[in-house]
């Protein structure tokens, strides 16, 4: 009810307020009734996690609806929301990763980052003189890896050792895409391909990369 009379849920439209409705019921009757209870003792926390994430995408009722449609994918976002707090504040914060959620993990090919690289530059450079379209193409990037690797590790796919040499390369990718980006829109390049060298300290520098470690670079 204290949801009900939020300013957020106040502010929806009549349809997303049943849609809004309609979720916190299913996701209240998933945490008390079903065999996946028997694990979890916070059950408070978890709804408090599922009404966060609720209000952070209620105004885009695609989501909302997307929920509805998909009872499967809601499942899975209580089941992460209560596994992890970190997990559960990522996604809150990045809520369009929701997308992920749907598609199904395929085993990742030998050339996985070759691909990466090659798409994303793709898209790149298909936003060329729209240097802010382009930096949300990179952070979408690292974001969607970053959830993706998340939702295996959580599932015990990975090991400490496979997480870390994941979220290093995907640093590795971005560092790389970033600064053929950023050269080609420097007006004084004395070249078209950049001599230009970033050297990584710290967790990158070691390839030890966490989900929530910094980069310290040195640019030559």
């Amino acid at each position: 009810r204290s949801a009900q009379q939020s300013t957020c849920y106040q502010q929806l439209t009549n349809i997303n307020k049943q849609r809004f409705d309609s979720l916190m019921r299913s996701a209240l009757d998933y945490i008390l009734h079903s065999a996946w209870r028997a694990q979890q003792r916070e059950v408070l926390t978890t709804m408090t996690r599922v009404l966060s994430l609720l209000e952070a995408v209620a105004t885009d009722g695609s989501y909302l609806a997307l929920l509805l449609a998909y009872p499967q994918a809601l499942v899975r976002v209580i089941e992460l929301l209560a596994t992890s707090a970190w997990a559960a504040n990522y996604l809150t914060l990045h809520p369009q990763l929701l997308d992920e959620l749907l598609q199904e993990a395929q085993p990742e090919p030998h050339d996985y980052w070759q691909k990466f690289y090659a798409d994303i530059s793709g898209r790149i450079d298909a936003a060329a003189g729209h240097s802010d379209v382009q930096m949300d193409i990179l952070r979408h990037a690292q974001r969607a890896q970053t959830f993706k690797v998340l939702l295996r590790d959580l599932q015990g796919q990975l090991s400490v050792e496979h997480i870390a040499d994941y979220l290093s390369a995907l640093a590795d990718n971005l560092l790389t895409l970033s600064i053929n980006t950023l050269w080609l829109q420097m007006e004084q390049r004395h070249c078209d391909s950049p001599h230009f060298a970033i050297i990584a300290y710290g967790r990158l520098g070691g390839k030890e990369l966490g989900y929530a470690s910094d980069l310290d670079l040195v640019f030559l």
